[in-house]
C-alpha cells in the first residue's frame, strides 16, 4: 500500500452511491488505500419534558450512540478492504462486503 499524506473520504447516498474527496474536494489521487467503513445511528433518545419555549419542541437531551457495522471494518489495522485508484478518470464499480449489520453501543467520551 502505498504511503500517502491524503486521507480520502467517502460517503453513500440513500442508494449505496459512494461519491470520493479529498479534503472536501471531489476525487482521490491515484494510489493504493484501505477501505475503512463506519456507521453509526442514535437511538433510546431521552426528550425533556416540557418544549423549548422558541421552538416549541421538547428537545433531546440524552442518547445512545451504536454502530451497525461490525468493528473489524472501521478499522485501518482490520479492515480486510484495499481500494486501488488508478487516476484514469473511469468510474469504478466495486462491492465491498462489510458483514452483518449489528448494533454495537458506541463508548465514547466525547459528544
Amino acid at each position: 500500500m502505498t504511503e500517502m499524506k491524503y486521507r480520502p473520504a467517502s460517503v453513500t447516498d440513500a442508494d449505496g452511491k459512494v461519491s470520493m474527496s479529498t479534503y472536501g474536494f471531489p476525487g482521490v489521487p491515484a494510489g493504493r488505500y484501505k477501505v475503512v467503513v463506519s456507521k453509526e445511528v442514535r437511538d433510546d433518545l431521552v426528550y425533556a419534558d416540557t418544549p423549548n419555549p422558541s421552538t416549541g419542541l421538547k428537545e433531546v437531551i440524552s442518547f445512545k450512540r451504536y454502530r451497525i457495522v461490525e468493528p473489524m471494518y472501521s478499522s485501518e489495522d482490520s479492515s480486510p478492504h484495499e481500494i486501488e485508484i488508478t487516476g484514469k478518470g473511469k468510474k469504478m464499480v466495486q462491492t465491498l462486503d462489510v458483514g452483518k449489520a449489528v448494533k454495537t453501543e458506541f463508548k465514547s467520551t466525547a459528544r
